[in-house]
């Protein structure tokens, strides 16, 4: 196994997915929640981003071959795609890619919260997918780096599980200051890497 590689893989999906962004929404859409609703909540959320995640890794390559699609022109549209949420995070904003207004109005329900959006598009949105695709897909990778990416996405969901299970002690003391500068440092991790799969991508097609 290549250790800087699943590494790298960890560090860009722990950013993509970002957790300690999701803690002011988690904070205000469970405030009136019960500690074992908000617990059932959380789960549920967890439960549907990992298998998400698990089911656009497995199933990356066989979207590619269906509609013809190379791998490099991938990259370079994925880094596209993770500059532009890096950028807005780094701004300290929600981007629609994450959470659209119409997904805003599906909150209503309780039991829902924890799929939408909480689930997707919150913690495994558009730009998660489109970095576990990625690492998954990476010519270079082994058979074993290709496994190890899944347990990096493992990892990260046992991250925000706790992160947003403690939500509110870290909410009390980070405030919605620190949350900002905790997102816009892992925006500017995310947009380094985003450059470097474009760079990549384009050397690929050369």
């Amino acid at each position: 196994m290549n250790f800087i590689f699943f590494l790298s893989a960890f560090v860009a999906i722990f950013s993509i997915v970002n957790p300690f962004g999701s803690i002011p929404f988690f904070s205000t859409m469970t405030a009136n929640y019960t500690k074992e609703e908000k617990k059932k909540t959380l789960k549920k959320s967890i439960l549907v981003a990992t298998l998400v995640l698990f089911v656009f890794g497995i199933g990356g390559k066989y979207i590619f071959m269906i509609f013809n699609i190379n791998v490099d022109v991938f990259k370079i549209a994925g880094g596209i795609l993770l500059f532009k949420v890096a950028f807005d995070m780094m701004h300290g904003k929600y981007t629609r890619s994450r959470l659209s207004e119409s997904e805003r109005a599906e909150i209503e329900e309780r039991e829902a919260v924890g799929i939408v959006p909480l689930g997707v598009p919150l913690l495994a949105g558009p730009g998660a997918i489109t970095t576990v695709i990625i690492y998954v897909t990476e010519k270079s990778a082994t058979i074993i780096d290709q496994a190890m990416i899944f347990v990096a996405v493992v990892i990260v969901m046992l991250i925000s599980y706790y992160l947003l299970y403690f939500s509110d002690i870290f909410f009390k003391y980070l405030g919605k200051t620190g949350n900002q500068v905790i997102s816009r440092i892992m925006g500017l991790i995310l947009a380094a890497m985003s450059i470097e799969f474009i760079v990549e991508g384009i050397k690929g097609l050369f």
